[in-house]
């Protein structure tokens, strides 16, 4: 799929496709903006599910990204969140000291306490 051709997406300058995780979702970053996710459509249902679960976190936490658009187009879904910038955890670990890894890990925990703790339908 041309995400450029998703009408959010048309005046894209920067399409960059992520090839990290282990989704078998296609994955690209817009313009360091947007993250694309590309599925097979019968997955439509389950990430369509994702997809309703990001956009009522997100207007209730900021740790948690925008949902913009969700579709199928050309035998395919795919899903437009927000980009989230920062280095990836799996390399800016390493240049942590083990307390800092140790502090980094602790608050990723106490993130993730609060968002589970947002009641959804």
């Amino acid at each position: 799929m041309d995400v450029t051709q998703l009408k959010m997406l048309r005046n894209a300058k920067v399409v960059s496709e992520i090839k990290k995780g282990f989704s078998i979702d296609k994955k690209y970053q817009v313009d360091e903006t947007y993250l694309v996710r590309v599925f097979p459509k019968e997955l439509l249902q389950t990430r369509k599910q994702e997809f309703e679960i990001i956009q009522a976190l997100g207007s209730q936490t900021p740790f948690v990204p925008r949902a913009y658009d969700f579709g199928c187009t050309g035998g395919e879904g795919y899903m437009i969140i927000g980009y989230v910038r920062g280095e990836d955890a799996e390399n800016g670990m390493f240049s942590l000291s083990h307390y800092e890894q140790f502090k980094a890990g602790f608050s990723a925990g106490e993130i993730l306490r609060e968002v589970h703790k947002i009641p959804l339908d």
